[in-house]
């Protein structure tokens, strides 16, 4: 079996966790967010914007997901 390499920015996330006693679950999930993020920006994260936070914070509705509200008479 061969290892992949981990990026540098992988790398020291996860040394820093390992440095603040975060346990194996906790630091999972970081990684596992940090890679959704990745995702939905398109490019790696050490290159987000701080836009590119904010839109991740407060997504821009879809209009196709709209409902229409009740209807009072």
């Amino acid at each position: 079996m061969s290892e992949q390499p981990i990026s540098p920015l992988r790398q020291r996330m996860i040394e820093d966790m390992t440095v603040r006693n975060f346990v194996e679950k906790t630091r999972n999930d970081y990684i596992r967010q940090v890679k959704t993020f990745t995702a939905f920006l398109g490019r790696s994260p050490d290159q987000a914007i701080p836009e590119d936070l904010t839109l991740t914070r407060h997504p821009v509705p879809d209009p196709r997901q709209w409902t229409r509200g009740p209807i009072f008479q």
